[in-house]
């Protein structure tokens, strides 16, 4: 084909509504910027055979390369026992370590509008070109640690090296054991297949020789055929012959052969007029709207309902949420015969389709549920036929329902706008889009796997609404806020409808994201819990909101590790006790600083900010100020009385008392070389975060994070299974994006992360209000909404029905008339914990609300 026609068909295929594009770059790849091909690579290694005086294994790599038998090469060079291991690896990596030589010829491929980059190269040019293209970098997902695992389903660009990488020579893929060994990786078998299954793929660079997409593609073959979800696209050329021809005809992959001249010009002619098809800014990024389109039932309502149903069992406070989804599954393909029964052999391959899973694993999963099942009365089996007994739940589409009811409600009460009944399945259906998007999009944070940046939860709510409703773009942007305040202020009852679907969403998206990881088992009870300030004092202060929650994680994993025969010690290290004592502190500044013991005062401050948001003790005198009815207590007080500690002995003490071990930190020779080694890598990108985000971390504060990590590698050492949990996610994105750090990924937690560890594995479901917090609470993207959802809620707390219907009309007229001073508010004001950012914000709201109410009582006249 011709450059023009070639360079026609990739942009249809990356023009495609709702789908996430991906491109599989291949070794041809990096040959365009001076890497070695397998052939020429290959060769250098029998030229470092002969160097070491072993010519028999250079002619024999030599023999191997003529017959084209790359692997067997591969495999000569690797066991060569007269070259020391250690100068194997790096003789090997060597060549692909070095930075690429004119980077810019990859620019136009690196510019079109894929969402993410699998390579089964070692080098790292697409990290390179990436980076020059967009100005940052994309998020690495790499084999041999935990960033793999539900990599698949990230929202954010990732560039993923699924064969390993040269800056870890151990990790690369080379020879016939090492492919042996990947077929048997759960990870890496997830991820390829999560992906082909998904989005569809371009693959460029490849030819039939190249062991690794012959690798790649007989996975695909054996998982997939002869039904393939998605179409793909490669791209080869004319001279590879017509055996790779069939091979990607026979997966689903649809081939474009170009006339292979110089340099492989007319291919990168073809990329180079796309690429000028397209904004030269990136793309921005989205999740689908869907589910994965082989899936029998292609909606939340159907695959999710099941799910729903069997968390909401009486039984389900005590099985693991990964079992309760598995079951879910099993009845929903029984759900599927219009008799309700099937048999146990159609059930299997049913289970088999729907997941990609061996035959084995499949059987493994039907025999648990059906025991599960039939014990609790939801099904019967009789002749190698299952039955189901029970009725299929209609609570789902009831919740759904409530969900779409308060929507209607809200826009009503804050809009003054009546929406027409006809609406209520179009906002049901925006509710279903919604929960599906944003689980798909923490699954693997929640397994314990990498954070993606994920989606702007305000831009999805806007976009599924906009796409699902003809309406004018008032009444749009109204149902839009109507949604995104019920999930930033949830009633109880809509609480527990967020919560609940949630976990049934993402616990769903976890299974079929990674099922070889989640029917295996491989979700392991750790041994030690550490926390930082971020978590451990919501869980101590009495009266946060967060700590129920917590607490009540904390003594199910503990009782779980009890039944397994060891104990899980909770810990903290001291410096991080140190920073409890400064909150404390800092609490008392605040407290004085803005009168919070004030009931009007600290009532305002929470309902702008937000419990969570604020010093933890000011957040957790909210709570119990607000349930005194008599003599109010002051916050003196109150702090003597949940925290009774000034001092490290003081705080330790009490710790103690709770179970939490304080921890000392002391790193002699060695050890204080790797801490001084980690301190130096998180500094480093800690620096290069801040020029781009302006905020920069405090060295103390650093210093600690050194401390717990390098903590975390000693107790590797010494084969402990040890968690960090905490709330930084910018620590976490450090841990995931660098390669001395990378191995922690699996052992640092956020909040939902750890949440996430006892309920796959012990479950027990998360306590409503904190899950619903840690799903949806996501703070306003800019200081003028959190604004307007503070008058909303004031107007709300005095509600009277002459106000509700005044609101909107009153709402407009203070922001018109106060609409520069609120445009020339620093992002800073926003900041709950320092007093003098509170201090100017809470003057600025002082007149806001007397101007807001003065408007009311106007138009309320001129109303009667």
């Amino acid at each position: 084909m011709s450059p023009d026609d070639i360079c026609k068909i990739i942009c249809e295929f990356l023009n495609k509504q709702d789908t996430r594009p991906v491109l599989f770059a291949g070794s041809g790849v990096a040959c365009r910027v001076g890497y070695p091909t397998w052939h020429g690579w290959l060769g250098g290694l029998a030229k470092v055979c002969t160097e070491y005086d072993d010519d028999l294994s250079g002619k024999l790599i030599t023999t191997k390369l003529e017959d084209e038998d790359y692997l067997g090469a591969a495999t000569i060079f690797t066991t060569c026992g007269k070259i020391p291991r250690p100068e194997r690896l790096n003789r090997m990596s060597k060549p692909f370590r070095d930075f690429p030589r004119n980077i810019e010829l990859l620019e136009s491929l690196v510019s079109l509008p894929f969402t993410a980059i699998i390579t089964t190269n070692y080098e790292a040019s697409l990290h390179h070109t990436y980076a020059r293209v967009n100005r940052h970098s994309a998020r690495p997902l790499e084999l041999g640690d935990h960033t793999l695992r539900n990599g698949g389903i990230l929202a954010e660009y990732f560039i993923a090296r699924v064969h390993g990488r040269a800056e870890m020579p151990e990790s690369m893929i080379v020879n016939i054991e090492d492919y042996n060994n990947l077929d048997k990786n759960e990870d890496y078998s997830d991820f390829i297949i999560t992906l082909l299954r998904n989005r569809p793929i371009l693959f460029i660079g490849f030819s039939f020789l190249d062991p690794a997409i012959n690798n790649i593609l007989t996975l695909f073959k054996n998982n997939f055929g002869p039904n393939h979800p998605n179409l793909h696209l490669a791209i080869i050329p004319e001279k590879t012959g017509s055996l790779l021809n069939k091979f990607l005809g026979d997966v689903n992959i649809r081939t474009l052969t170009y006339e292979e001249n110089s340099n492989h010009k007319n291919l990168w002619k073809a990329i180079g007029k796309a690429a000028n098809n397209f904004e030269k800014d990136p793309v921005k990024k989205k999740l689908p709207s869907e589910l994965p389109k082989d899936l029998p039932q292609s909606s939340i309502h159907h695959v999710i309902a099941f799910a729903y149903a069997r968390a909401k069992t009486p039984t389900s406070e005590s099985q693991p949420a990964l079992e309760l989804v598995q079951d879910g599954v099993v009845l929903s393909l029984i759900n599927d015969d219009k008799n309700s029964e099937v048999k146990i052999s159609v059930a299997i391959a049913r289970i088999r389709k729907l997941l990609r899973i061996d035959e084995i694993n499949a059987k493994l999963l039907i025999t648990k549920s059906i025991k599960r099942l039939s014990f609790s009365n939801d099904i019967e089996v009789s002749n190698n036929v299952i039955r189901r007994i029970s009725k299929p739940s209609t609570e789902l589409d009831n919740q759904l329902s409530m969900l779409s009811e308060s929507v209607s409600d809200r826009v009503r009460v804050v809009y003054g706008i009546n929406l027409d009944k006809r609406f209520f399945l179009s906002i049901k259906l925006i509710w279903e889009k919604i929960f599906t998007i944003r689980t798909w999009d923490l699954a693997a944070q929640y397994a314990g796997s990498v954070i993606s940046r994920g989606i702007n939860i305000e831009e999805c709510v806007l976009d599924t609404v906009r796409k699902y409703i003809d309406l004018p773009e008032k009444e749009t942007q109204s149902i839009s806020e109507g949604i995104l305040h019920i999930l930033k202020y949830p009633e109880d009852r809509q609480a527990e409808a967020l919560a609940d679907i949630s976990r049934a969403a993402i616990t769903v998206q976890v299974l079929f994201s990674s099922p070889r990881q989640s029917l295996t088992s491989k979700y392991t009870l750790p041994t030690k819990l550490y926390f930082d300030t971020s978590v451990l004092l919501p869980a101590i202060a009495k009266g946060h909101p967060l700590q129920n929650g917590y607490l009540t994680a904390i003594k199910k994993l503990k009782e779980a590790a009890q039944n397994s025969g060891f104990n899980c010690k909770l810990a903290i290290g001291e410096v991080f006790a140190n920073e409890i004592l400064t909150h404390r502190t800092k609490a008392l500044d605040l407290v004085q600083e803005l009168e919070l013991e004030n009931p009007k005062n600290i009532e305002l401050h929470i309902l702008f900010y937000g419990a969570e948001n604020t010093n933890v003790f000011v957040g957790a005198f909210s709570s119990l100020h607000s349930e005194t009815d008599s003599k109010p207590i002051t916050f003196s007080e109150f702090l003597s009385s949940i925290a009774p500690y000034e001092t490290i002995e003081d705080l330790k003490f009490y710790l103690n008392k709770h179970d939490i071990v304080v921890e000392k930190w002391q790193y002699y020779d060695e050890e204080n070389i790797k801490y001084r080694h980690i301190y130096t890598e998180l500094k480093s990108d800690y620096y290069q975060q801040s020029l781009i985000r302006q905020n920069r971390k405090k060295d103390i504060l650093i210093q600690h994070e050194a401390k717990q990590l390098t903590q975390l590698f000693l107790d590797a050492t010494k084969v402990q299974r040890s968690i960090f949990v905490t709330a930084d996610k910018r620590l976490q994105r450090i841990i995931q994006g660098n390669r001395q750090l990378e191995k922690l990924t699996g052992s640092v937690l956020s909040e939902i992360g750890f949440l996430g560890l006892v309920d796959l594995l012990v479950g027990g479901n998360p306590e409503k209000q904190i899950f619903s917090r840690l799903v949806w609470g996501e703070p306003r993207s800019d200081i003028q909404k959190q604004i307007r959802d503070y008058l909303v809620g004031l107007t709300l707390k005095r509600y009277e029905h002459a106000m509700a219907r005044a609101m909107p009309e009153v709402m407009n007229e203070v922001f018109s008339e106060m609409k520069d001073e609120i445009d020339s508010l620093p992002e800073k004001f926003s900041n709950a914990t320092d007093p003098n950012s509170a201090k100017s914000m809470k003057y600025f709201l002082d007149r806001l609300e007397n101007k807001y109410f003065e408007t009311m009582r106007a138009v309320l006249e001129d109303h009667e």
